[in-house]
């Protein structure tokens, strides 16, 4: 029985991120082991911090990118597109890294924290952290998934590898984890680029094709994206704010353990989208394989989730447990709308931007409101309504777009 292509793609990223997680959670059981809550707590804010930033370096050309590149088989076309979406990684990572390295003056004032003396050191390798926008685009776009693969798998393997090394020598502290994070990420980059298809014929075009994309389609995505994903960071950052650096690094850990439990949606959704943007409506066994697999997680982590926290990271994690029953039901609900990734392949932007304000005004008055009172919880809780209105508003856009292709 000859096997669908969409069930390769998706099993080869579910291996790589299988690979993610196990490196994942040995650079984080090596990371906490050594550095301690205090540290391992300014780690998390440098991850929080970034992670917020990156969403906005985005700008409609990735995810434009992404959405040509499934409409074309033509070599040529691919390759200015690809080259033309490298041009612009490159002018976005050096912007990003001069941000980070301007913020580090102020940083450690507004949060009470250390990192800023950090980030004036590290800021000039920090431009790598925004490329993951342009290889997810190249590696969904061409459904190539072994790309994207790669980047994520290879980078976390050789970090973990790298931290074993250190933990050996006995040279572990904030500096080298966070370089040689960064590091590792690069060297991989260098290896993928070699891998691209690249060609400078006709480099023009094809940043004129991805502005006129920008313009009709990227910028409501853009819009919808930011809206979307930088609300949902905005928790860790006013858990610092509120609270401090090791109660964010708590949250951070109970994360660790309930994100995996998306990657299977996310996976099969992105090898399916290239197969979407042909496809007429979404097949019901997509829903029903992600729900099972979904569902399986989820008690999983209900049954497991303390004992592994404690195991991996030790007693002084422990509280971290406490988060991991409601925060998997805010994760089980931002894996079921995946497949509803249907509507970027189709250039749905409108529908795609207007959930996610929806969901953007949630977490915006939920987390002010309630963070505070509340604490993680309050981000929790803010969480959970703000995903349930996205799957609730997908759902809706999804059969509105059927409804009108059955009238045409």
């Amino acid at each position: 029985m000859k096997v669908p292509g969409f069930l390769k793609q998706t099993a080869l990223l579910i291996f790589s991120q299988v690979i993610v997680i196990i490196a994942g959670f040995g650079i984080k059981t090596i990371q906490t082991q050594t550095l301690g809550a205090d540290l391992y707590g300014e780690y998390a804010f440098f991850g929080s911090l970034t992670g917020f930033l990156i969403i906005f370096f985005r700008f409609g050309f990735f995810n434009s990118m992404q959405v040509l590149l499934a409409a074309t088989n033509a070599e040529n076309e691919q390759k200015r597109l690809v080259s033309a979406g490298l041009v612009l990684a490159i002018i976005n990572g050096l912007a990003f890294a001069a941000l980070l390295f301007g913020i580090s003056f102020f940083i450690n004032e507004w949060f009470n924290t250390i990192i800023g003396d950090y980030l004036k050191l590290l800021a000039p390798i920090t431009f790598i952290l925004p490329f993951r926008h342009y290889i997810y685009g190249v590696s969904v776009g061409l459904n190539r998934m072994r790309i994207l693969a790669l980047f994520d798998g290879g980078s976390k393997v050789l970090f973990f590898l790298i931290l074993l090394s250190l933990l050996f020598l006995e040279r572990i502290d904030l500096t080298t984890v966070i370089f040689f994070n960064l590091i590792s990420t690069i060297a991989i980059l260098a290896f993928i680029i070699r891998m691209l298809p690249l060609s400078t014929h006709q480099l023009g075009l094809g940043l004129k094709e991805l502005w006129s994309k920008v313009k009709s389609y990227g910028f409501n995505s853009y819009l919808g994206f930011i809206s979307h994903q930088s609300t949902y960071k905005l928790d860790e950052l006013l858990i610092t704010y509120f609270q401090n650096v090791v109660v964010n690094g708590f949250y951070t850990v109970a994360g660790l353990l309930c994100s995996p439990m998306v990657m299977f949606s996310q996976s099969l959704s992105n090898s399916l989208f290239k197969r979407f943007s042909k496809e007429s409506e979404i097949p019901k066994k997509i829903f029903i394989l992600n729900a099972v697999a979904l569902i399986g997680y989820i008690i999983g982590i209900w049954l497991f989730g303390r004992w592994a926290i404690e195991l991996l990271f030790g007693d002084e994690f422990a509280i971290a447990a406490t988060y991991l029953i409601p925060l998997s039901i805010a994760y089980f609900l931002q894996g079921l709308y995946q497949p509803y990734m249907f509507l970027a392949s189709k250039s749905q932007d409108k529908s795609i931007r207007n959930s996610a304000f929806a969901e953007a005004g949630v977490n915006v008055i939920g987390n002010f409101a309630l963070i505070p009172l509340l604490g993680v919880m309050g981000a929790i809780y803010t969480s959970i309504v703000a995903k349930g209105v996205y799957l609730a508003m997908s759902h809706y856009y999804y059969k509105q777009y059927l409804k009108k292709e059955k009238e045409h």
